[in-house]
């Protein structure tokens, strides 16, 4: 069995796009807000990455309304959860509230989220040299080793603006990523030789799966899972190369996150 008195580790594989891009978006708000009030340069570098590429993964055609739908699916969810006994009547309605304000502020934001970043000069000058090698260098873009010599009270204040114009994205992230990982549904189980294979119902809608390991265990989960089926193979860490393939049984927690 798993033991529960070691430091475990989660591993998250999400099951459809949607939930991939709110992933990828809590990453990077995760790494704004760490950095933001950062004293050197490199903090500050590290914002403005994320700012752009939290930009760059909001202008999809389709994310805003794939929002909209995942909201609404929620809020009718809780609907019909309000006529099951003993339910907290006031925590649903709470819930069912945010919910409806932030479909109202998504479908009030005009064209595609984040697009007002998107046009901003001053961030393209810099998009165009961030995936390089080193980046963006003082000598590429030389308005940002000026804009970088600026006070920090200055760059925080700036930055700090940048990213509120991604507060109802952010807000709308946390919330669906919390409603879907409190719906885990957790069972303890062994991969035989390493291994473990698992059909999912297709009539039910599994956002995300969790494995949850022992940090002492010394191995990590490669995960495989689509609207049909999951496939986890268990590998031995070794911090030099990719690993190996694990041979013994490992034991490990599943949860099956389905709401």
């Amino acid at each position: 069995m798993l033991r529960t008195t070691t430091h475990l580790v989660t591993y998250e594989q999400p099951i459809n796009e949607l939930m991939r891009a709110c992933l990828r978006l809590e990453y990077l708000f995760d790494q704004a807000l760490h950095h933001l009030h950062g004293q050197s340069e490199w903090d500050n570098r590290h914002v403005v990455s994320a700012i752009i590429n939290i930009a760059a993964l909001l202008d999809r055609s389709d994310l805003k309304s794939k929002l909209h739908k995942e909201l609404l699916r929620h809020r009718n969810n809780l609907m019909h959860l309000a006529q099951t006994p003993g339910i907290d009547i006031s925590k649903l309605e709470t819930l069912m509230g945010r919910l409806e304000s932030l479909q109202q502020r998504l479908n009030s934001s005009e064209g595609r989220l984040g697009q007002e970043l998107q046009s901003n000069d001053f961030l393209n000058s810099i998009r165009q040299y961030i995936h390089n090698p080193a980046g963006a260098c003082n000598f590429d873009v030389p308005v940002y080793h000026a804009w970088l010599h600026q006070p920090l009270e200055q760059r925080t204040q700036q930055m700090t603006q940048w990213l509120q114009k991604f507060d109802t994205m952010r807000t709308i992230v946390e919330l669906l990523l919390q409603m879907i990982r409190e719906s885990a549904i957790p069972e303890s189980l062994k991969a035989e030789k390493g291994c473990y294979h698992e059909p999912l119902d297709s009539n039910a809608p599994t956002q995300l799966v969790q494995v949850i390991l022992d940090s002492n265990s010394k191995t990590f989960p490669e995960i495989s899972a689509g609207k049909h089926r999951i496939n986890i193979r268990f590998v031995q860490f070794t911090g030099e190369s990719r690993g190996e393939s694990v041979c013994n049984d490992v034991y490990f927690q599943l949860n099956r996150c389905v709401i």
